[in-house]
């Protein structure tokens, strides 16, 4: 039997729990032979078919997005999108249509994902999370394809700003889009950058650490590379506000690296963190395999896995056993890599 072969049959025979549970639930949810569609991009027409007056209910909601998490960790994306197509069918329901956006984001749909954010703060317009994510996006397409979008993320943080006016990550936003505006928002830009650096520097606050920072962070979960770049390089200059640690600049430098294509600064920032982190500190290691993993070597990838596991198995995501497993079996160690899937087994969300 073919190594690939060998890892779908495992991993089937580990999954049958969960795929059991998925039929049930799929069952009660949609009438026979009616499967949720994955082909249409307008998320608004989704909202609704095939279901009741009352939708999907709470707890399915629930397990649904547990399944849509656990078929993202094992790179079944086909699978995840449907699982968060069934869940849109819940009725005005703004953190579903939230967390379906990040997820269009994070696989590479940007242009579903702006339908899904502008659904989730049309429904609910104080959801600052969607607010934030949505002008983050309208400033990347802002920087890559059309301007005009830039005058819409401005719009979209000011909403943010008056959800959450004294938090300075949505100041540190606003100051990075008239940044991007270039010599027609000067005093905008010199205006906000004062009031974030005002509310960060306050005695007590509860969004601590610095504001370019968190925003650096928001980007680099929703996979806008060169977004984050510039966040990490307001936050790296200081510019009056709280110093980044060089290990948390490093390792973000380094996922924003992978994110542009630069495999080499994406290598050098991950050892970068390595040389600055405690040997208990297990991100590094990590960072280091998904490194080597993506550049088509799975051999140096388990090293590094390896290390993680022994320093910190319990900080370890499902996906490193995942790809601990796979390397196990392009070596032939068929018992280690037993051994891995059936740890993952257990770690999954839905057994």
């Amino acid at each position: 039997m073919c190594v690939q072969g060998l890892y779908n049959k495992l991993y089937v025979q580990l999954s049958t729990d969960t795929h059991t549970a998925l039929n049930k639930l799929i069952a009660q949810a949609t009438s026979k032979g009616d499967k949720p569609s994955v082909s249409s991009g307008n998320a608004s027409s989704a909202r609704g078919k095939g279901k009741g007056a009352e939708g999907v209910s709470r707890h399915d909601l629930a397990v649904l997005k547990g399944l849509a998490d656990e078929a993202e960790l094992t790179g079944d994306q086909a699978a995840a999108d449907i699982y968060h197509q069934e869940r849109i069918l819940a009725p005005a329901n703004a953190q579903v249509w939230y967390e379906y956006g990040t997820f269009c984001l994070r696989t590479g749909k940007q242009g579903q994902a702006e339908q899904c954010l502008r659904e989730a703060v049309a429904i609910d317009p104080s959801h600052k999370l969607g607010l934030m994510a949505l002008a983050a996006l309208l400033w990347h397409i802002g920087l890559h394809t059309d301007s005009a979008h830039l005058d819409q993320a401005e719009t979209v943080v000011h909403a943010a700003k008056e959800i959450g006016p004294e938090d300075p990550a949505v100041w540190a936003l606003l100051t990075l889009v008239y940044a991007s505006m270039a010599a027609r928002r000067v005093s905008e830009h010199r205006n906000a950058a004062s009031e974030m650096r005002r509310l960060a520097k306050l005695k007590n606050r509860k969004l601590a650490g610095n504001p370019y920072l968190q925003v650096a962070l928001l980007l680099l979960d929703l996979r806008l590379g060169e977004c984050a770049q510039q966040a990490l390089q307001a936050a790296g200059t200081g510019q009056g506000i709280e110093e980044v640690p060089g290990l948390e600049l490093a390792l973000c430098c380094s996922r924003a690296a992978s994110l542009v294509g630069d495999d080499t600064g994406a290598l050098e920032a991950a050892k970068e963190a390595a040389r600055a982190a405690d040997p208990d500190d297990v991100r590094p290691r990590i960072l280091l395999g998904n490194i080597y993993w993506a550049a088509g070597q799975p051999n140096q990838a388990s090293k590094e896995y390896q290390a993680a596991l022994r320093a910190a198995p319990t900080a370890c995501p499902v996906d490193l056993y995942l790809k601990l497993g796979t390397a196990f079996l392009a070596d032939g160690e068929f018992e280690y890599a037993r051994n891995v899937y059936i740890q993952v087994k257990a770690l999954l969300p839905f057994q």
